[in-house]
């Protein structure tokens, strides 16, 4: 049970790490792209959203790398994560949907990438309308 629980925290681990460099990155070309210069107000929200990705993905890291060591050094789970793991929480995957529209595919390509390395499934539209006719919209 305790050679499972590594196994599933190093895994958990890598997979955080993974995340938080796909977020830091298209921080950092978003940042790159604006060269200090005002593109409106999507570019920076844009930015916001990245440098949100990029925070998130780095507490779950250090989430991640905390609980690692604990199971690892220790040899146990910590309490909350022991309920979690026995309750099915921890183990139960939930799927996300959001949806991406923007006008430049750049951005939604790049918007679908970062938001599906953290776990995201990602539909994307060029226009308003193109979101309206699928009928996802709520």
């Amino acid at each position: 049970m305790l050679q499972q629980s590594q196994e599933a925290y190093r895994l958990k681990l890598q997979g955080a790490s993974h995340r938080h460099k796909a977020a830091k990155e298209f921080k950092t070309m978003l940042e790159q792209q604006s060269d200090g210069t005002t593109r409106g107000s999507d570019a920076g929200d844009a930015l916001i959203c990245a440098r949100q990705a990029e925070s998130q993905a780095l507490a779950e890291y250090s989430h991640a790398l905390r609980v690692f060591t604990e199971v690892t050094m220790s040899g146990k789970l910590p309490v909350e994560e022991s309920a979690a793991t026995l309750s099915g929480r921890a183990t139960s995957q939930e799927v996300r949907l959001i949806s991406v529209v923007d006008d430049d595919e750049s951005v939604r390509e790049a918007m679908k990438t970062l938001l599906r390395s953290v776990g995201f499934q990602v539909l994307t539209f060029a226009s308003a309308e193109n979101f309206l006719k699928s009928g996802l919209s709520r």
